[in-house]
């Protein structure tokens, strides 16, 4: 076994006394491991292995998660010019936004919260767009935390600009105004100095590990699916190593698709028991309707006693997997 890094950490203890600890890589026939091991006063080392494989990336996400972990519980590195830029960081880069964040996610009204995401979902449908192109949780907790009434206070939210009170600014001025909040003192410069700093550390470093955590899961996720892909495993099986639907699934091998993986004797397999009729009508119905949207293909290609069934998702799940077919090979491969 070859030794690749090794960092140490100190805690100090409430007598003072200081307690070690090391972060340790290494590597044996391509398989890198990570190991945090500590000691406690008059008791046995404590080790904890925080990866094992051979993924870079994984690694890394693995090591930053623990380190941010131990970081909260205490524990300081000997040499800290070793550590992560991410995890060294103690003032905000931005403090008109990361604090301002910070601030909400404490003192945001839940009840309103709830209120605007039902709003934004209703505004969404309306427009045909993703809720989110409306506007952001956190531009929503914002709203929710200060209550601004007026064109001038709305336009002092940071990421709340002209263009969005024009479009939203009445409608929103009135749901707010039905809060009993007392008036928020503008400009919001004033918080800057009623944080607490080293509150916010422990915010920031939790934001990161979620964050961290959700990228490794992602990459963890990614290569299940490709696997799954390569060794043609049936859709069922698939969406059980994610932990997801079907549907779910099938959604996810076609972004695979759209970054060019070949996806398409996968998709064949799943589509073997499908009837060669139902294939060519809904091939058909690409060609009159193209491949963006599924509803009128699935309207054209389905009845409503076969829609309800068959179920949506299912049928839904069967659309997609032929429109990756189509789109890669063509008519002729598809049908």
């Amino acid at each position: 076994m070859q030794l690749l890094f090794l960092m140490t950490f100190e805690k100090k203890g409430l007598d003072g006394t200081a307690y070690p600890a090391q972060l340790s890589v290494s590597e044996e026939k391509g398989k890198l491991t990570v190991t945090w091991t500590e000691q406690e006063h008059q008791k046995r080392a404590l080790q904890e292995q925080w990866y094992e494989g051979s993924d870079m990336e994984e690694m890394e996400y693995s090591m930053k998660c623990g380190t941010a972990a131990k970081l909260l519980a205490g524990y300081q590195a000997w040499v800290s010019s070793f550590m992560p830029k991410e995890l060294l960081s103690t003032t905000p880069s931005d403090p008109s936004m990361d604090l301002i964040d910070y601030y909400c996610e404490n003192e945001h009204d839940s009840s309103y919260y709830s209120k605007l995401v039902e709003w934004r979902r209703a505004k969404a449908k309306e427009k045909g767009m993703s809720p989110f192109f409306i506007a952001s949780n956190r531009l929503l907790k914002r709203l929710c935390t200060f209550f601004p009434r007026t064109q001038e206070q709305f336009l002092l939210i940071p990421g709340f600009g002209l263009g969005k009170w024009n479009q939203y600014g009445q409608e929103l001025a009135e749901i707010l105004a039905e809060s009993d909040t007392e008036e928020t003192r503008f400009p919001l410069d004033w918080i800057v100095g009623s944080i607490d700093l080293d509150a916010y550390r422990s915010w920031q470093l939790n934001q990161r590990i979620q964050q961290w955590q959700q990228e490794r899961e992602r990459l963890t996720g990614h290569k299940k699916l490709l696997l799954g892909i390569q060794q043609l495993l049936p859709l069922e099986q698939i969406a059980s190593l994610l932990s997801c639907t079907e549907s779910e699934a099938v959604k996810q091998v076609e972004k695979l698709s759209k970054e060019g993986y070949d996806i398409t004797p996968w998709a064949e397999k799943q589509l073997e028991q499908l009837d060669n009729k139902e294939k060519e009508k809904i091939v058909k119905a690409f060609k009159r309707h193209g491949t963006r949207f599924l509803k009128p293909v699935l309207t054209q290609v389905y009845t409503e006693e076969e829609q309800s069934s068959r179920g949506l998702d299912a049928l839904y799940t069967i659309i997609r997997l032929l429109r990756m077919v189509y789109l890669s090979e063509g008519e002729e491969a598809a049908v």
